[in-house]
């Protein structure tokens, strides 16, 4: 995977990123969940209130806080205007009972999940809860009997689970999508302190140390100043090779964790399964006690719910896990359920089970497995009133059918948002892994483009000087007092390391190479195009000519040296021929850090090879959208 493209100053925007074009559809896959969910809690609703025998105007009042609702949770929204939403939700759900009094499904789920959607959890689960003991407590004091009670409380909550699950779950997506860009930001500075406390620990003292050796070797007497200018050469070598050793350590992976936005985890959609699972699974407990009064049955009711309970969440089911708690659920329900209807009433955790089917078996599958079992469910409902003689219609088919759909689309939205939640911050930490890596080498390739440069002319220059000294060569001096101008150089450019403002410009860089090669008594020769690159382009063209000059006085005796830069058609090419190359070197070149960092400015299009006689040739092309703008004789400088 190549290196993620960062902004220059080191923020990883969302242009900056591969690009992800799956993102909007995964975004409008998890709208598609949260209304649908909301849309079948509506139908719910409209279908009991039917079937309770609510006249049109108490069925109208039901629906009147569905529209702010639906405002509400449509989008993210700043906290005035989710006030004013949740304010509108609470009047309209309040003002019914000045003209209906309890004549109306008047169950607050809508309001609940309003105060879920705008306030924090800490508040809003309280909150929820007192809703559902204020509502318990109203239906006892209307005069309903405790079964009925407790199963409007079941209801409600089950509402709210189902269209507050979704919601939350797609507001966890989105944030995930949101914070991307903040999350690489965040990880790439975290990683960029942590290198530069470890460049300043290793070079900074070592380049504030070599100055100084560097100043007192200027002061001393022509006696001791070959001796000062040992120390400080050794001193540079030193610190080349730590220099080098840590460019090369940056390559590697990082072995400190990454930091991340916080944003929520997938254990929400883990913990409001189980809710939905356990909410279910007390409906039926209270049902089986109060109205079959068989409290023997309770003594395989309850460890067969926890069966399954395992079953489903311990960890993430597998399909032999599942096959097992389908079985598990209906072969009680099918046989005993005729003549012991408590244990028929086990088949309303169908749709806990149903959720998982979509993701383990397959959507074909998941939907076969719903219509069989939504028909149980719906039939084993239906013979059940008419055996306790309550009025079977459509209304009432059509309510359980809804209930089921409804439970089992919040199901399985929970399970796919579960998994969609843990791709996406899996994803993102790969993203943010990426841009550290790319980080790290960026600094690597720096750190050895800049420093390395800087501190091999110094080791050179120092050498030269020592022996121009012992031997008596005039101009001597005037090569000893560059020293410390260069070693006063190596801060500067350790920080604009760090601060990615390190920014190299080929007509300098040459006079730079030359002087070097110079030093080490090397003839150059350079044809240059005349044109005008891009600053990036520049900057990368700059950089690979220092490194293979530097190649050049590392590894081979040379003597000259042709630099030629050509201005083609949507090609700059660089070139760097140098003589006095060993045998052995020209048989196996070597591939080390340098040769890596040209490869990646290059996008690959870099080579090394050995020429006859004893020459070595370094070749880097670099495509460019931008034509090369040249005089009107297609002018090329030539320098000796």
């Amino acid at each position: 995977m190549p290196p993620l493209a960062l902004a220059r100053d080191g923020v990883g925007d969302m242009t900056g990123q591969p690009r992800d074009d799956t993102a909007d559809l995964r975004l409008r896959l998890v709208r598609g969940m949260m209304w649908g969910a909301l849309a079948l809690a509506m139908i719910r609703v409209g279908t009991q209130s039917g079937y309770a025998g609510y006249s049109a105007e108490s069925m109208l009042a039901s629906s009147l806080a569905f529209p702010p609702l639906a405002l509400l949770v449509a989008r993210r929204r700043p906290r005035p205007h989710q006030a004013v939403l949740l304010g509108a939700v609470a009047t309209a759900y309040i003002a019914p009972f000045f003209w209906l009094g309890l004549r109306w499904d008047w169950k607050p789920w809508a309001p609940l999940l309003a105060v879920l959607v705008v306030l924090p959890s800490r508040v809003s689960w309280p909150l929820t809860g007192l809703g559902c003991a204020v509502t318990l407590g109203i239906d006892l004091g209307s005069g309903a009997d405790a079964q009925a009670t407790v199963s409007n409380v079941a209801s409600l909550m089950t509402l709210v689970i189902a269209a507050f699950g979704p919601y939350a779950l797609g507001s966890v997506v989105q944030a995930l999508h949101a914070t991307r860009a903040q999350s690489i930001h965040l990880s790439v500075l975290t990683e960029r302190r942590r290198l530069d406390a470890e460049l300043q620990m290793m070079a900074a003292d070592g380049a504030r140390q070599l100055y100084d050796q560097l100043v007192e070797a200027a002061r001393a007497d022509t006696e001791h100043r070959p001796e000062e200018l040992d120390t400080a050469t050794d001193t540079a070598r030193r610190l080349l090779a730590r220099i080098r050793a840590a460019a090369g350590g940056f390559r590697h992976e990082p072995q400190s964790p990454l930091a991340t936005a916080p944003v929520g985890t997938s254990s929400m959609a883990r913990q409001l399964q189980i809710l939905f699972f356990l909410n279910q699974s007390f409906f039926i407990l209270i049902l089986t006690y109060f109205q079959y009064h068989r409290p023997w049955t309770m003594m395989f009711t309850v460890p067969w719910h926890a069966v399954l309970c395992v079953l489903l969440f311990a960890g993430q089911p597998s399909r032999r896990r599942l096959l097992v708690a389908t079985v598990l659920l209906l072969e009680p329900a099918v046989a005993f359920g005729p003549s012991l209807r408590e244990i028929g009433t086990g088949i309303m955790l169908i749709p806990a089970l149903a959720g998982f089917m979509f993701t383990k078996f397959g959507r074909l599958h998941g939907w076969l497995f719903t219509a069989v079992t939504g028909s149980m469910f719906v039939m084993l409902c239906t013979w059940a009133s008419i055996v306790d003689g309550r009025p079977v219609d459509a209304v009432y088919v059509l309510g359980w059918a809804a209930d089921f759909l409804a439970m089992v689309w919040s199901v399985r939205s929970l399970v796919c948002l579960e998994i969609l939640v843990g791709v996406l911050r899996r994803a993102q930490a790969d993203l943010s892994r990426e841009a550290v890596r790319a980080e790290r080498t960026r600094m690597a390739r720096d750190l050895h483009d800049t420093l390395s440069f800087t501190l091999s002319a110094i080791a050179l220059k120092g050498e030269l000087c020592a022996r121009m000294i012992a031997g008596g060569v005039p101009g001597a001096q005037e090569h000893l007092l560059e020293l410390p101008i260069l070693a006063g150089r190596l801060e500067d450019e350790l920080r604009t390391v760090i601060d990615r403002n390190s920014r190299l410009c080929l007509a300098e860089e040459l006079v730079s190479v030359r002087s070097v090669l110079a030093t080490a008594g090397i003839q150059v020769m350079a044809q240059i195009d005349d044109f005008r690159p891009a600053p990036e382009l520049d900057h990368a063209l700059a950089a690979v000519l220092r490194e293979a000059a530097t190649n050049v006085v590392k590894h081979s005796h040379a003597r000259t040296c042709t630099i030629v830069v050509a201005a083609l058609p949507g090609l700059i090419r660089l070139r760097v021929v140098n003589d006095g190359v060993p045998p052995i070197s020209a048989a196996a070149p070597r591939t080390g850090t340098g040769l890596l960092g040209m490869v990646e400015r290059t996008d690959g299009r870099v080579s090394a090879r050995p020429l006859p006689p004893g020459r070595f040739e370094i070749m880097a092309e670099f495509v460019t959208d931008q034509p090369a703008v040249a005089d009107a004789a297609g002018h090329r400088a030539a320098v000796a």
